[in-house]
């Protein structure tokens, strides 16, 4: 059957479609660890047993609080903190969109003074639950996915301007829900 001979709005796809989405929904698969091994042991915090994790395809635990802390935005004030921080062409760490929210990797002790309504800074010695840092939106494994994966050399989103796109997404965002 070709293009032509489907009916208007069908869903028919080639094999090749097919296969390529297959491979969408298995991302986990495809784990070359050498980038991500090297940024875990740059940023401190490298460990056999999270390797083998990732190899396996599972989601692994990584310790908050050694080579970073953990600041967690609510979802749609996540969003707009993170297309802020690239629209204004700021440094832009691993982020993570979990069910918790979105999280932002940032300096260790960075965050502590947070003030803002929503924000929850985590720091030692709790973990962060992070699939292979293959999984990059729109691809998800456990309800986890990397908005921003980890690169092999260890970027940190900066407190200060993630602080900075927070206020503004919850100004932003607020005079939204109220009509303004």
């Amino acid at each position: 059957m070709t293009s032509e001979q489907r009916p208007l709005g069908s869903t028919w796809r080639t094999t090749p479609e097919l296969i390529r989405r297959a491979s969408l929904a298995d991302a986990s698969t495809d784990f070359d660890d050498e980038p991500f091994t090297e940024w875990l042991r740059l940023s401190g915090v490298y460990s056999p047993r999270t390797v083998a994790r990732w190899r396996a395809g599972a989601v692994a635990e990584l310790p908050i609080g050694e080579g970073w802390d953990v600041v967690i935005l609510p979802l749609s004030e996540g969003w707009s903190s993170l297309r802020h921080l690239r629209t204004v062409g700021a440094s832009v760490g691993p982020v993570l969109h979990s069910s918790r929210g979105v999280e932002f990797l940032v300096p260790v002790g960075s965050a502590t003074r947070w003030d803002l309504r929503g924000a929850v800074v985590r720091s030692r010695p709790e973990v962060l639950l992070a699939p292979v840092p293959s999984v990059v939106a729109p691809r998800t494994h456990e309800a986890l996915t990397w908005l921003a994966p980890p690169r092999s050399a260890p970027t940190l989103t900066d407190a200060d301007d993630l602080y900075g796109a927070y206020a503004a997404a919850l100004a932003l965002l607020g005079s939204a829900r109220k009509g303004w």
